[in-house]
């Protein structure tokens, strides 16, 4: 689905609510953004205000990591996470445009401009 997107804050993979527009913007786009409900991987129970990751509350995983100790998932302290998108420009391109690369060039120059490919 396609939405206006005004300065939102909104980013790929984000749960937003949508409003319809009153007029079209363009043939495709029907919607705009009107406000970011949760930011992709920081998901909170609707009903008891807690993080959750997956199936589990956020607390109750630090909780069990106190008392026994870190293992598996546990090892990730979800507090000290750095914010999405920290990478951007250096080891992450998610918000540039890409494309499927369906040849292969041979020169340098060529390679050098073709940086947001998928091979």
């Amino acid at each position: 689905m396609w939405a206006a997107e005004e300065d939102s804050g909104a980013e790929e993979g984000d749960i937003v609510l949508l409003k319809r527009l009153e007029k079209r913007i363009h043939k495709d786009i029907t919607f705009r953004v009107d406000r970011v409900l949760h930011k992709l991987g920081d998901i909170t129970d609707p009903i008891t205000g807690k993080e959750v990751y997956v199936e589990r509350y956020r607390e109750d995983m630090e909780r069990e990591a106190q008392l026994y100790g870190r293992h598996g998932e546990a090892n990730f302290d979800h507090s000290k996470a750095r914010p999405r998108g920290w990478q951007r420009g250096k080891k992450d391109f998610g918000d540039c445009v890409t494309y499927n690369k369906w040849h292969v060039m041979r020169s340098k120059k060529a390679l050098e401009e073709d940086k947001y490919s998928i091979s």
